[in-house]
């Protein structure tokens, strides 16, 4: 082989092998649509470039005072998770710390990208509202039912904004205050006439 055709071969290589071990991108999700003081949403954590991914743990921080915690749920990624919905620690919520949303698969891990879990909130008050999330997946090639899984490869989540309007109450206009109150009497006066 000569020279050229080696150093080519070489650059191809260790391109594909760059574009195939590209990290597995973790972004939290943004609730859909707007957010009213009052209401409940959900924030989530997707997934994409995922390689063998066989479980997942995160931290979440957020403002107490602007939301409040209701449950968190599997997003769909993990297609054999070993518990129905993430293990958590609510020890801290009052300080606004959502500790270890975690879950895991007993077989070979899974490749591709989606939602790894989902938050569901309350807005307690108007305000720009934050969620942070650390933490990051858990990959191996060997078998978890023999405990030989690898570590935690950590990563930080960005942080999501996003705002909490106080809800519009409806003031019907002085017009249509007067046409109700003049249907209402004409109710009255065909009613009293019978």
């Amino acid at each position: 082989m000569n020279k050229a055709y080696i150093s080519t071969l070489a650059i191809a290589l260790t391109m594909g092998m760059g574009a195939a071990s590209a990290a597995p991108l973790v972004t939290p999700a943004a609730p859909a649509g707007t957010v009213f003081a009052g209401s409940t949403f959900t924030v989530g954590v997707d997934i994409s470039n995922a390689v063998f991914v066989n479980g997942y743990q995160f931290d979440f921080a957020f403002d107490p005072l602007l939301m409040e915690f209701i449950s968190a749920s599997q997003g769909g990624f993990l297609p054999f998770p070993l518990f129905t919905d993430p293990l958590l620690d609510s020890t801290d919520l009052a300080n606004g710390n959502l500790l270890a949303i975690a879950n895991y698969m007993a077989d070979a891990g899974v490749s591709g990208s989606g939602r790894l879990v989902n938050l569901k909130f309350k807005a307690l008050a108007p305000g720009t509202a934050s969620v942070t999330a650390t933490g990051g997946l858990y990959t191996s090639l060997d078998d978890w039912d023999l405990g030989t899984q690898l570590e935690l490869q950590t990563n930080t989540v960005e942080t999501i904004r996003f705002d909490i309007l106080q809800p519009t109450t409806v003031v019907p206009e002085p017009s249509t205050w007067a046409l109700g109150v003049a249907g209402l009497a004409a109710l009255a006066l065909r009613w009293r006439r019978q």
